[in-house]
């Protein structure tokens, strides 16, 4: 047995890496899904700050992002996943409210900005191959 970064969503999941292997070469990297959706919360969050963003200095720019990060994964807003990123950066620039539900699960944020809400995969070698064995959900207490 061991364990892994697990996704609560995981038809998203598969969804996304069947993608992301179709137009690059199979990852094998742990913690993709994880890096793909710090990438887009820190994506979104900058459009959410507004134009003014790129005349901020570098530490203006990092407390915008802070800022503007919950706003992003706002349980409030539309949702929208990772194959709708045009229309999230459309609804942000009308000034309407996004919940980006990520690739590696929902993306829940506690008062610190932390994820509060993840999955731990269990797996087990059978018949040569790695499967699943099965998926802890894990909450964290902020």
């Amino acid at each position: 047995f061991g364990t892994a970064a697990g996704a609560l969503e995981v038809s998203v999941a598969e969804q996304f890496e069947a993608d992301f292997n179709a137009k690059f070469e199979p990852s094998t990297v742990p913690y993709n899904r994880e890096a793909y959706d710090a990438t887009v919360l820190i994506a979104l969050a900058i459009c959410r700050a507004g134009e003014s963003f790129f005349d901020m200095s570098r530490a203006e720019q990092g407390q915008a992002i802070r800022d503007n990060l919950r706003a992003v994964a706002n349980p409030a807003g539309e949702e929208v996943t990772y194959g709708e990123l045009k229309k999230a950066f459309d609804l942000l620039k009308e000034g309407k409210e996004i919940n980006y539900q990520g690739v590696s699960g929902p993306i829940v944020l506690d008062d610190n900005g932390d994820i509060s809400v993840g999955a731990i995969e269990i797996w087990k070698i059978l018949d040569g191959e790695v499967v699943t064995d099965r998926l802890v959900e894990v909450k964290v207490a902020g």
